[in-house]
């Protein structure tokens, strides 16, 4: 899923008053409490009240590779607008007010679908993590565990049967990301970057707390998780998308000599992820492969990853395999930075947290060294971490072999 935003909005954007030039709208949590939001401007988008906006398709239909998702027509109108935020002051609701935030993505795929009750990226409603399928919250220091000095924002993916989905065989993607002009500053980072002071490379901690493999909800339907970031930009007349693969149980978009293609649409011009993308799917262990370099992979239950992600490489080395080839264009924009849990099935589902997000300069990542692996062994839990774990125990016991299936290690194997 996901894409880009309007002409428009960058344009309001660029002409408002922002609290720094570039960069995330909280450069790695440093302000206090994160101030977050859901995707829509206004608490009623996609009700009776304000109906959703359909643009055109960005891709025509095609029976030939790579695969065009659907363009839907609708519907425009939803029972309810699943509209939430966080540490939201009054002052951020008066006209013209030009207040930063992180986008909360709460998409059900298909997200169009007339069984969701909810506009798609908002499908279903925010949840405590452990009490629903999207489950998000932001955690500091020891709520995280003892000693913590950090804010945590905990994203817990879970399909288990108790959580009655209204879209039996959808596929949940829960999502906090930074758009430009949209909560964000003008301009987030840059690719090419013309000099050392650009900000360039992505740099982010995640840690895998805990996933339980799902089972199929169907025969034909396969059961996986994964655990995603996704840089966008543009060029050409068409934003252009890398979703890189941090986690995967029982799933793959790559290979050794393979990676994934998709023409992807959506019209829904209200939303930060309007009008869709030419998508490049990789998972990190096949990084080295196809690039040269090593990312490391999220594999275990306890491990944490200090990433430093230098965009202009990655796009660089996937430029053959979108539809026009990676330009020369010094200071490209980067428009989105987004981190994202996805799963099929049911009964299982995946909890990470990012923290201390940044984009800083190639000049910075090198002197920080690669990127750093930990494994924390057991997991130690404050208050916060802790009644997640327990709301999640307690949904783990009301699944039949929930316990039983629970791993140490993600699976690369395919197919489930």
């Amino acid at each position: 899923m996901k894409g880009f935003i309007t002409l428009a909005s960058y344009a309001l954007a660029l002409a408002a008053s922002c609290a720094g030039a570039t960069g995330f709208p909280d450069q790695g949590f440093s302000a206090g409490p994160p101030r977050v939001r859901t995707d829509y401007n206004l608490s009623n988008e996609g009700t009776a009240a304000n109906p959703l906006t359909r643009g055109a398709c960005l891709y025509p239909p095609s029976g030939s590779p790579p695969y065009v998702g659907p363009c839907a027509t609708g519907p425009n109108v939803y029972s309810q607008s699943n509209y939430w935020r966080q540490n939201w002051p009054a002052s951020c609701d008066v006209a013209g007010a030009n207040c930063l935030y992180w986008v909360l993505g709460l998409n059900n795929e298909d997200a169009s679908s007339t069984l969701n009750p909810g506009p798609p990226d908002a499908s279903l409603p925010r949840a405590a993590p452990g009490s629903g399928i999207m489950g998000f919250s932001t955690l500091y220091g020891n709520d995280n565990f003892p000693g913590d000095t950090l804010w945590r924002a905990h994203l817990v993916l879970n399909v288990s049967s108790g959580f009655d989905n209204p879209a039996p065989g959808a596929t949940p993607f829960l999502s906090l990301g930074a758009f430009a002009g949209h909560g964000t500053n003008p301009t987030i980072g840059v690719l090419n970057p013309s000099s050392g002071s650009a900000l360039s490379v992505v740099s982010f901690g995640e840690r895998l707390w805990g996933f339980t493999p799902p089972v199929r909800r169907y025969p034909t339907q396969d059961s996986s998780i994964a655990s995603y970031l996704w840089i966008v930009t543009k060029w050409g007349t068409k934003p252009r998308m890398i979703a890189l693969m941090l986690a995967h149980d029982h799933f793959k978009n790559s290979s050794a000599t393979t990676v994934g293609h998709n023409h992807w649409n959506w019209n829904i011009q209200e939303s930060v992820y309007y009008p869709g993308a030419d998508i490049v799917y990789i998972d990190v262990e096949d990084v080295v492969s196809h690039c040269g370099y090593s990312i490391p992979r999220l594999t275990t239950v306890g491990q944490e990853i200090n990433y430093r992600i230098d965009a202009t490489r990655l796009f660089r080395c996937m430029s053959s395999h979108f539809d026009e080839p990676f330009p020369t264009t010094a200071n490209i924009p980067i428009t989105g930075v987004i981190w994202a849990n996805e799963a099929t099935g049911k009964d299982g589902g995946i909890w990470v947290d990012v923290h201390q997000m940044k984009m800083i300069t190639a000049t910075g990542a090198l002197a920080a060294g690669d990127d750093e692996v930990r494994d924390g062994g057991a997991m130690r839990l404050g208050p916060g971490t802790g009644a997640i774990a327990n709301a999640l125990e307690q949904r783990c016991l009301e699944s039949p072999g929930c316990f039983e299936r629970e791993s140490a290690t993600l699976d690369d194997r395919v197919g489930r």
